[in-house]
């Protein structure tokens, strides 16, 4: 029984789901259920090794090393390449060392390198090993010793440093103070308060360099991990912190947020008269009485008209049918509480005619390209931003709920979140607009669309109910599914039902594991979502599939769990885990699925893509086997295909008219040589299909040549035939059956 965070951990090291891990150790014989008892080291190396051998590749009989332990190595040999290495006692005889001696020496020997040792260090291991009670730690400091002496032979260990000093611990303190000034330097030690001593050295701001101080660990699998160090501290430290934030941000809060409310504002609704709309070349009025000169007209919908103005704003006048007093409240309402950000394109000042009538309002310019028409199209985005790929989406989704975050913490809700009310400039520039219909105290949001609404409100009048944050946090989850698969919402299925439908059931189709409804839209979308990194599936599957643990509205994913979400998934891309594992991991639109390590893969000879080499046949991939040359039958104009398959691995000749037109003649199946006579003959398709049917095989020699050899046969075997009541009856019944029929 093992504890599950320990499973996880193992889990997330191999970028697989904890159900993956159990039931890959259950395969190879190790069998781990969840319960209370952590796992020891001897087990935890146990499963790495499965695991590991597991991944392994043998070309050319040769093990190609995995994607975790070439990313291991690789992290070794740069500190090899850029550090001064130093090891303490307390890592020699950790229990790994034998582990991480067999991981360094070949990279120590490829880069002519050494690791340094402190005399003090030979002093305590001698110590422990004449001296100590300890039995176990006697005789593994005496190995330890004929190891260091090996390697120092063989020139990869180096002692320096003096022996005035007892205390190890010092001399490192005084070794890394002289060094650091001019070489980075690493020391690789299991001492928490050494580690931390060593590591503060990096805060004295006294002395001027741009040279670093490391300090790891061996880890499980003789590779190097980073110290969790000042732990205490600094959940402490983070705490308090944390307490006087919050105490900061509610005092700034009370000032700047709306009140939340339940109920739509019961105010009555009229309409508002005006004498007549501005246009272009009027002069309005903001609440100051400062003048606003319309300039020239920018857009048009709806609701109303959009004019460039004179000032550093851009008005939006509405329509004389738009026009009435809950809006005007409303807009009131918005502008009382100032939003400070120019890419939220939000009410800043009333306009009014200069009759004082209620005409509109000034708002920041938006600039870029709508999110629906730039992104979610391949061939757009190609045309608009050719240079786009997986990190600009990762970089665009924080953009974008950065400012989602803003917008609630003055709890402004937006309703209507949709990829038409979002314009993009770049990744980290966007723009939102449409923003006077977001829902603020008791006006709702009137607007919304079926694929951005939560299941719970489906069906229901926009203008007679209140959001809340959970509708919210549906809607978001919704946008950042369908910017990492552009354009296609979670929803979206094979032979589904309307989408309200889907979404009101929770019928979500993308698979995670071994869960899936098997309705998973072919092609593109599948390898967009097999390449996703896996937390990222899992939190979509949890909000989206009506079993997931964040499919209720209370336990819906928010904006800032998304943050940092997202936040990791940008943190593999920039350190290049991805894209160690897979070429096509940063690829918008990649043309196959994720590769998985254990696999081998080939490239396809159509389609020039790798695949898994269960997935080819002859060098073609399953799916180009599939395609084909389209046409039509030349008889009747029927669609036709002449697939790979068929051109490729059963050697078929391309017919021109479909089988129903055939002009009275059986479609040919085979063209083949007699083997007695040597002459072609043909073999109809409908004579295949009843030689298949009753398992007999296809003949090899052509009808005349067989027609004698069974003459000779009959001849050769007439007179060996049974003579029965059976065989005189059966005679007997086809002369009768013969003499009615004349």
């Amino acid at each position: 029984m093992y504890n599950e965070t320990d499973i996880l951990k193992i889990a997330s090291d191999f970028n697989i789901s904890k159900e993956e891990l159990i039931n890959e150790l259950d395969a190879s014989g190790l069998h781990i259920k969840y319960g209370q008892k952590n796992i020891s080291r001897e087990t935890g190396f146990k499963i790495y090794n499965i695991l590991m051998e597991n991944r392994k590749k043998v070309v050319n009989h040769k093990i190609i090393k995995t994607d975790i332990e070439m990313n291991s190595i690789n992290r070794m040999e740069y500190y090899i390449k850029n550090f001064k290495i130093f090891l303490d006692t307390s890592s020699l005889l950790d229990d790994e060392i034998y582990l991480f001696i067999d991981n360094i020496v070949p990279l120590l020997k490829t880069n002519n390198k050494k690791i340094l040792v402190i005399p003090q260090v030979g002093m305590e291991l001698e110590k422990h090993a004449n001296r100590s009670n300890d039995e176990k730690l006697k005789e593994k400091s005496k190995k330890i010793i004929l190891i260091l002496n090996k390697l120092i032979k063989q020139n990869l260990i180096e002692v320096i440093g003096g022996t005035n000093e007892s205390f190890a611990d010092n001399v490192f303190l005084s070794v890394f103070t002289k060094f650091r000034i001019d070489h980075n330097l690493l020391l690789i030690t299991e001492d928490k308060k050494l580690a931390n001593d060593i590591e503060n050295l990096s805060n004295i701001t006294s002395v001027k360099t741009n040279k670093v101080i490391n300090v790891r660990k061996i880890n499980r699998y003789g590779f190097l991990s980073k110290h969790n160090l000042n732990k205490t501290t600094d959940i402490y430290d983070s705490k308090i912190k944390s307490i006087r934030t919050n105490n900061e941000n509610k005092k700034i809060i009370q000032h700047e947020a709306f009140k939340l409310f339940t109920k739509v504002s019961e105010s009555t609704n009229k309409p508002l008269s005006i004498s007549i709309l501005p246009k272009v070349g009027d002069t309005l009025l903001n609440e100051k009485g400062e003048k606003i000169k319309l300039i020239n007209e920018i857009a048009s919908g709806g609701e109303g008209i959009i004019y460039e103005t004179d000032s550093k704003y851009i008005a939006k006048i509405y329509k004389k049918d738009q026009l009435n007093t809950r809006k005007f409240e409303k807009i009131k309402k918005m502008i009382s509480i100032k939003i400070d950000n120019v890419s939220i394109c939000y009410p800043r000042e009333i306009l009014y005619t200069t009759n004082q009538e209620f005409v509109g309002y000034l708002m920041p310019k938006a600039k870029g390209k709508e999110l629906q028409k730039s992104l979610f199209i391949n061939q757009l985005l190609k045309k608009n931003f050719p240079y786009w790929n997986r990190k600009n989406s990762v970089e665009l989704c924080l953009t974008i709920l950065e400012k989602i975050k803003y917008l609630h913490e003055r709890n402004i809700i937006l309703g209507d979140i949709n990829p038409m009310n979002i314009l993009v400039v770049s990744s980290k520039e966007v723009y939102f607009v449409d923003t006077d219909s977001y829902q603020i105290e008791g006006y709702p949001c009137p607007v919304g669309t079926i694929n951005f609404t939560a299941p719970e409100i489906q069906r229901k009048s926009f203008n007679e109910f209140l959001r809340t944050f959970q509708n919210e946090y549906f809607a978001v989850s919704t946008l950042l599914f369908m910017i990492m698969l552009p354009g296609k919402p979670p929803y979206s299925q094979q032979g589904g039902e309307s989408p309200i439908d889907n979404i009101i059931k929770m019928d979500f189709s993308y698979r995670l594991g071994d869960k899936t409804n098997h309705k998973t839209p072919i092609g593109q979308w599948r390898y967009m979502w097999s390449h996703l990194p896996y937390f990222v599936k899992e939190s979509f599957y949890n909000t989206f599939h009506y079993e997931g643990s964040n499919s209720k509205p209370q336990n819906r994913i928010n904006v800032i769990k998304w943050i940092s979400i997202f936040k990791r998934y940008e943190k593999l891309i920039l350190d290049g885990t991805l894209i160690n594992q897979d070429e096509m991991a940063l690829d918008v639109f990649p043309k196959r699925v994720k590769k998985i390590s254990k696999f081998n893969y080939e490239k396809c000879s159509i389609c020039k893509v790798e695949h898994k080499d269960s997935q080819m046949r002859k060098g073609i991939c399953n799916e180009c086997l599939s395609k084909g040359e389209h046409y039509s039958c030349k008889k009747c104009g029927k669609h036709m295909i002449y697939t790979n398959n068929q051109k490729f691995l059963q050697n078929k000749p391309k017919f021109e008219t479909c089988f129903e037109c055939f002009d009275g003649k059986e479609k040919m199946y085979q063209i083949l040589s007699c083997t007695i006579c040597y002459s072609t003959f043909n073999i109809p398709y409908n004579e295949y299909k009843k030689l298949k049917k009753n398992n007999l095989p296809i003949p090899r020699e052509c009808k005349k040549c067989k027609s004698n050899n069974t003459t000779k046969a009959k001849k050769n075997n007439i007179n060996k035939q049974p003579y029965n009541v059976l065989s005189i009856g059966n005679a007997f019944s086809n002369l009768i059956n013969n003499f009615y029929k004349k």
